[in-house]
């Protein structure tokens, strides 16, 4: 799993409401009920804790972070780098590097990206989902109930096993996911989202003549 595509992860189910299959009827009725708070926002902020764990490659890594989403642009800020998408396009800015990376989504590569997972038949086609519990211990934090659900890839080429959201009760938003990828890494992100925050007209604009002269900018994408 790429760290850019994370984001996604909030509105993976929320954005989709007739793709729903009935895999579960439960888990079904749940998403649903957040589609229907979800549709109801014009942009969100997303503030997010990150935690990746991998003991056999010795991996254990955190940090927190912040993101937009409005319809299908985005912009994202890691510790170390932002990145926007108008839908179609990445813009990866390494800051510290002085360097700009643009990119192309490719809903083929195995990975969850805003393309593949914004078409409308991406649930029915591409994840098998079951409610797994309610368990308030569970939970992202003391005295948040929240309703779990479990969703596994019908096709073997994709880089994750499953994956669990946790949507939150008393919102019907998300407060946490887990992704088990197939490498042994184990990653999770709490967030917390606020809905309809003010933006300027061109916020999710990525304009390379702004950037510093040395910066480098490497177009990845296939001519």
């Amino acid at each position: 799993m790429k760290k850019t595509h994370f984001f996604i992860f909030i509105f993976l189910l929320l954005a989709c409401p007739r793709a729903y299959s009935q895999t579960d009827v439960k888990a079904q009725t749940i998403l649903f009920g957040g589609y229907q708070k979800y549709k109801t926002f014009k942009n969100v902020k997303i503030d997010f804790a990150y935690k990746s764990e991998n003991k056999e490659m010795n991996l254990d890594q955190q940090y927190t972070g912040s993101g937009y989403i409005q319809g299908l642009r985005q912009r994202i800020s890691y510790p170390d780098f932002e990145v926007l998408t108008d839908g179609t396009n990445i813009w990866t800015h390494y800051k510290k590097n002085k360097n700009v990376s643009i990119t192309t989504y490719n809903p083929n590569d195995g990975m969850l990206t805003p393309e593949e997972i914004f078409r409308e038949d991406f649930l029915h086609s591409g994840l098998t989902y079951k409610y797994i519990s309610d368990n308030a211990n569970e939970a992202p934090a003391a005295g948040k109930q929240a309703d779990i659900i479990e969703f596994i890839p019908k096709e073997g080429k994709r880089n994750y096993q499953k994956f669990r959201i946790w949507i939150n009760k008393e919102t019907s938003l998300m407060d946490k996911w887990v992704i088990w990828l197939k490498n042994g890494t184990v990653t999770s992100y709490t967030v917390s989202i606020t809905p309809d925050v003010k933006l300027e007209p061109k916020f999710f604009d990525f304009d390379t003549s702004k950037l510093p002269k040395d910066t480098k900018v490497i177009d990845r994408r296939k001519k």
